[in-house]
């Protein structure tokens, strides 16, 4: 008998830990912020759409015995509270953000390493 085949064979249900890759915490932290940033698009566009209801609502509801002076502003406040305060909640879970769902995150230049 050899010394080559005198190690100890690991079961079948733990071969399955040597498949996993390692990932680094640059790795890791980036998967966390790309989940982050899709929660945070989630909200700001139930946001958005939440003042588009409102909003509109208001519209059909007053249309015919409010005034133009009053329905404006009344539109426009229905509409920018929801969608101000989900911009808020996106902007605090992954910082800058456009005031608008559609417009995407911007992006810092890094500098480059020489």
């Amino acid at each position: 008998m050899t010394m080559l085949n005198c190690a100890p064979r690991l079961p079948n249900y733990m071969l399955h830990v040597r498949e996993y890759k390692f990932t680094g915490s640059y790795e890791s932290l980036m998967s966390k912020f790309n989940r982050r940033g899709k929660y945070g698009l989630i909200i700001h566009w139930i946001g958005f759409m939440l003042g588009l209801i409102l909003s509109s609502g208001a519209v059909l509801a007053l249309r015919g015995f409010a005034t133009l002076v009053f329905l404006v502003p009344l539109v426009m406040i229905l509409f920018l509270i929801p969608n101000t305060i989900a911009w808020g909640i996106r902007r605090m879970i992954i910082g800058r953000n456009g005031f608008f769902p559609w417009q995407g995150v911007k992006q810092h230049s890094m500098p480059s390493k020489t």
